[in-house]
């Protein structure tokens, strides 16, 4: 996902439980009893934030709320869309930040309901550069790895980029490169973001976090 939403708290997921039980809407604030709610599903949630597969896009800065529908409830958030991404298949990747953190009580329950389950691949802040060639273009470009989880990074890559592209990154120090696949690109200021995921044997997914922490350590 883009640059991170949250300070202390993290991420989790819908286990399969949740995934049927709960069922999420969307809808602009300025709109919650006029307009009919598009049904999101909730890719990962947080105290304070959230990252939502939609069918349509959302305007970022656009307010809007969502309501998770549990069998025991119903939990309205109101938040600000923060970023807006094609998916390479379908639908939109939506970035949110809370109005409003979420109260714990809530949170909890869905977690004692076993609804939800803490995400494996928390991202962790490493700025280490390296050297990324498209495929198909000749000569590598100078990036940096701003963030990694244990399945995927954030690079600050310049220049054209598109969703879908693969990439080879090549750390410092590195026998052989990581195979990359363009999932989100976004501007942050004066930098581009691009937003990869490992492709290839799973393995190398695992190996992420072990190859950036090497590097991290013996800049």
């Amino acid at each position: 996902m883009p640059d991170s939403l949250l300070t202390d708290s993290h991420f989790f997921r819908l286990t399969p439980s949740g995934l049927r039980a709960i069922k999420a809407f969307v809808v602009s604030e300025e709109a919650v009893r006029m307009q009919e709610p598009t049904r999101v599903h909730v890719d990962t949630i947080s105290g304070d934030a959230a990252q939502l597969l939609s069918p349509q896009t959302l305007q970022p800065g656009s307010k809007h709320v969502l309501t998770l529908c549990t069998p025991c409830e119903e939990i309205a958030i109101a938040l600000v869309v923060r970023w807006s991404v094609p998916l390479a298949a379908e639908g939109w990747s939506i970035g949110c930040a809370f109005n409003e953190h979420v109260p714990a009580g809530a949170m909890d329950g869905l977690a004692q309901s076993q609804y939800l389950e803490r995400r494996r691949d928390d991202r962790v802040d490493v700025g280490v550069a390296c050297r990324v060639t498209m495929e198909g273009r000749t000569g590598p470009i100078e990036s940096v790895v701003r963030d990694y989880s244990s399945a995927g990074m954030c690079l600050v890559v310049p220049g054209n980029v598109a969703v879908g592209d693969k990439l080879r990154v090549q750390l410092p120090n590195q026998s052989g490169p990581l195979f990359m696949r363009v999932r989100w690109i976004r501007l942050d200021a004066s930098e581009q973001l691009v937003g990869c995921r490992a492709i290839g044997d799973a393995d190398l997914a695992g190996e992420i976090r072990l190859v950036v922490e090497v590097v991290s350590n013996a800049v």
